[in-house]
């Protein structure tokens, strides 16, 4: 009875097909009944009246089934709507997917691609043609901030139509079109162009008229200031945030450094290490770094200053090489002399290196009495995690010069490596020394579900893969034998679901005084800089700073000014400053 009472519903509810009417633009055939002349006419005239131009009694047919719509056109099942031209005609067909919510938007596109074929026969650019569909159909704003992060094509006007080709990324082809006409109309004057286009004098107006040598260039430059406008002002509980670009065209700068006020080291992920002149905003290059893998998780992660840096002028830094044929995290260091690295050491090559290409880690952080601390990730073999034999899911602890501190937790343990300080990490991409208070944080990706901030201690267990807040990608199905197990450390703060934390710093700072002691993280996933006040090694809140960006934050660091950096892999740092 149940089942019968749902097809009952379904019957009902569902729309009729089948109306047919006339407009002075269009004929309407086998139209559900929601479909009316007013609603037809609002939308062909808000087209018509922007492109100047009164269509010509265009059949528009709407199709109850799918198989019927598929015979029309040879797009595939992702198609919502078609327009079909012929040299004498041009007609719309509607799919079994329009409806009352969306029509407004299909329709508009369709008609549009018609006004273009009845008046200029095909003289129109395909891309200029589909952007300006979508540019005056499309009622809801672009998020310049999304778009801005996403893989572009190295040509952005030879997307082609986003059915054809196999093209995968149907919403990506749609907004690119759609911005590339909304920076025109920036520009120059849309109607002038068309009409240039038709005489085939686009690429001399672009050029002339708009001030566009290249349009891929001026795109990309156009699409990155809309972006950081559009986030660059944020209010929050205490403060008003500016953020401002300061460096751009980065591989993933998985870590930076600041060597004194006004320079910057950044490592990027595929092991190019760059000085940045913050004051003349230039970048230089330097040569000679290891020699570092970069695949999946894997690459050249974070740089560290000695704490005594210049006097002590050597940098450490955590990459991906293989070690025995097997990727595993190193722990090197360096000095800078000119534009080339020099006198590089490896200190430690982490035991525990497997095939997989993730959970490396790795972020450095010093203490008070200058011990080197680093962490590596399980490797993607859980069981690494509670087995001291391999520095994989651990967070190591040496001497700056890379030897084993006599006074290590497992120093002389039988089947313990003697570097590690804590173990049970699932894969610490935060580390961070609290100076003022004495204490070390370590911050964790957790599986589906449970990212961790941890007080790291000596000798301590933190419990992965034995317990976990965090589920089972394959089902919801808890990871682990539960959260809680005595002889195992719980977690400060876990989230749920998770945030996908990369990089952590302390605050300290004149600029935002309300922050002082507060962790900052980046967030991979839910594309935020998060911010957790803690009071006597407790959790008391947390933010999220920056959401409407849409950036992949990955790495956080606070300035000698007391601003807030952090880098993201759309391959920028920014600044954050106070109003």
């Amino acid at each position: 009875m149940r089942y019968l009472n749902l097809l009952i519903i379904i019957f009902f509810a569902s729309p009729s097909f089948g109306k047919e009417f006339t407009t002075n633009s269009v004929h309407v055939k086998d139209a559900p009944d929601w479909v009316t002349q007013r609603v037809i006419e609002r939308v062909s005239e808000k087209i018509e009246n922007k492109l100047e131009w009164k269509t010509r009694r265009v059949p528009v047919i709407w199709h109850v089934s799918h198989d019927s719509f598929s015979k029309t056109h040879s797009l595939g099942p992702l198609a919502a709507a078609v327009t079909i031209k012929s040299k004498d005609k041009s007609e719309i067909h509607m799919g079994p997917e329009v409806t009352k919510n969306n029509y407004a938007e299909v329709y508009g596109h369709e008609l549009v691609h018609v006004i273009f074929h009845q008046k200029y026969q095909g003289a129109i650019p395909d891309w200029l043609e589909e952007g300006f569909a979508n540019y005056y159909s499309r009622k809801n704003k672009l998020d310049l901030n999304k778009l801005n992060n996403k893989k572009l094509p190295s040509d952005v006007t030879q997307m082609g139509h986003p059915y054809k080709k196999g093209k995968s990324d149907i919403r990506l082809h749609y907004q690119v079109s759609q911005a590339l006409v909304e920076m025109l109309d920036d520009r120059c004057e849309l109607d002038k162009l068309i009409r240039l286009s038709v005489r085939r004098q686009i690429e001399t107006y672009i050029k002339r008229t708009c001030e566009i040598d290249d349009i891929n260039k001026a795109f990309k430059n156009w699409l990155k200031k809309k972006a950081l406008k559009a986030a660059h002002k944020e209010k929050t509980k205490n403060y008003r945030l500016v953020v401002e670009e300061v460096v751009s065209d980065l591989h993933i700068p998985w870590g930076f450094e600041f060597l004194n006020a006004n320079t910057m080291l950044i490592n990027e992920k595929n092991g190019q290490l760059s000085i940045y002149d913050l004051k003349k905003q230039k970048k230089t290059k330097l040569s000679g770094g290891p020699k570092v893998t970069e695949k999946g998780q894997g690459g050249s992660m974070d740089v560290k200053k000695h704490p005594k840096y210049p006097e002590e002028p050597w940098i450490y830094i955590t990459y991906v090489a293989p070690l025995e044929k097997k990727l595993t995290t190193h722990l090197g260091r360096f000095k800078i002399q000119g534009q080339q690295v020099k006198e590089f050491q490896k200190l430690l090559s982490a035991k525990g290196g497997t095939d997989t290409s993730r959970h490396f880690g790795s972020r450095i952080a010093f203490d008070r009495e200058n011990y080197v601390y680093f962490s590596v990730g399980d490797r993607g073999h859980r069981p690494n995690g509670q087995d001291l034999s391999t520095h994989a899911g651990s967070i190591m602890r040496l001497h700056a010069d890379g030897q084993v501190p006599k006074d290590n937790p497992f120093v002389g343990k039988k089947g313990a490596l003697p570097e590690i300080w804590s173990y049970g990490h699932r894969n610490p991409q935060g580390l961070v020394f609290d100076s003022r208070k004495g204490l070390l944080w370590s911050i964790e990706h957790g599986p589906r579900g449970g990212d961790e901030i941890n007080l790291i201690e000596k000798g301590k267990n933190y419990g992965w893969p034995t317990i976990s807040f965090g589920k089972e990608y394959w089902g919801p199905v808890a990871v682990g034998e539960d959260t809680h197990k005595k002889g195992m450390e719980q977690p400060v703060h876990y989230y749920v679901p998770s945030i996908a934390p990369c990089g952590l710093a302390v605050y300290y700072g004149d600029a935002f005084p309300e922050w002082n002691g507060s962790l900052l993280s980046g967030a991979l996933k839910l594309t935020h800089l998060n911010r957790v006040e803690v009071k006597d090694k407790k959790f008391v809140s947390e933010d999220r700073l920056l959401q409407d960006m849409s950036q992949r934050i990955r790495h956080v660091k606070v300035g000698p000014e007391g601003h807030v950096y952090f880098s993201t892999d759309s391959g920028f740092i920014y600044r954050i400053r106070p109003s």
